[in-house]
């Protein structure tokens, strides 16, 4: 057996890098734990605020679908502007193809559009991306995402608002 000796400014290296790795390794791990997404809200405040924002989102699904459809008998295969929109909430192609690319990949298809779950999840996908969580923001987006702002889609919002629950 040989005898490997290790003058001490080695070890003291050797030492250093373990501390400052370890340090590192810390901070990395306290950084991943602090940007985890919270499985549970922390206040009732926060618990009310979470249920109010789901039961908002379903509400305004709920209106935009009876103001695109009405009282149509057969909503999920309702033909509206010409032919070119299609279902209970009136989607284009275009908005098809603006879900699939808000999501990064082609989850949608142009049928989805006859299928009431799948144009829900679409259209929630839509206006919650354009609308940044204020509903008459969300309502006008559905109309058209890129003019939300403009007063062409404030008379679509006050139709939306008088279905609201």
């Amino acid at each position: 057996m040989k005898n490997i000796s290790i003058d001490n400014t080695t070890l003291y290296i050797s030492w250093t890098m373990s501390l400052f790795a370890g340090i590192a390794i810390g901070i990395l791990c306290a950084i991943a734990w602090y940007e985890l997404p919270r499985t549970a809200p922390d206040t009732p405040q926060e618990q009310t605020s979470q249920i109010w924002r789901v039961t908002a989102l379903d509400d305004l699904l709920d209106a935009i679908r009876v103001v695109e459809t009405g009282g149509e008998f057969d909503p999920d295969n309702t033909y509206g502007d010409r032919g070119r929109a299609l279902g209970a909430f009136q989607i284009h192609e275009i908005y098809v193809d603006d879900a699939n690319r808000i999501l990064g990949w082609d989850k949608f298809s142009y049928e989805d559009r006859r299928d009431r779950a799948k144009s829900r999840e679409m259209t929630a996908i839509v206006i919650q991306h354009y609308g940044k969580g204020d509903i008459e923001t969300m309502a006008r987006a559905h109309k058209c995402p890129t003019a939300r702002y403009k007063e062409s889609t404030k008379q679509y919002w006050e139709k939306v608002k008088l279905h609201l629950r």
